[in-house]
């Protein structure tokens, strides 16, 4: 047996509801949050050097915790009750995730990279053997 059209449950739908979901919502773009935002430039999924506001917010979060070192004087318990070395070492992990992200999906070259950190790595190592003892110059930086 056939149901008429008018027996079929009608979503009426007003201005600020979504006609996905049904949520009223309130935002300037005119769009729900269950209606997905396309990416904007530097940011992941975008054509245009995707990943690159990822690795910015990753590496201020990084700032952040290393600011809650400085601040509790190296102490590594912060007032708030958490462990800063972990939050240290879950931020870094973070920043190498955005990092490779970049890398892998800007086609920038791994060796060249790699090679550039190793030789960085190298004389943050002879610096800090040598303490305050030389500074770095101009050219080693």
């Amino acid at each position: 047996m056939c149901v008429p059209r008018t027996h079929l449950p009608v979503r009426v739908v007003t201005a600020n509801q979504c006609g996905v979901c049904g949520d009223v919502y309130d935002s300037q773009d005119g769009r729900c949050d269950c209606i997905p935002k396309p990416p904007g430039a530097y940011a992941i999924g975008s054509g245009h050097w995707p990943g690159v506001s990822k690795l910015i917010e990753e590496m201020g979060e990084v700032n952040q915790v290393l600011g809650k070192i400085l601040g509790t004087g190296g102490d590594r318990s912060h007032w708030d009750g958490s462990d800063l070395i972990l939050r240290l070492q879950e931020e870094l992990g973070d920043v190498l995730a955005a990092i490779a992200f970049v890398q892998w999906f800007n086609d920038l070259d791994p060796e060249a990279i790699a090679d550039r950190r190793y030789q960085k790595l190298a004389l943050f190592k002879e610096w800090h053997k040598a303490g305050n003892k030389l500074p770095p110059t101009q050219s080693e930086e």
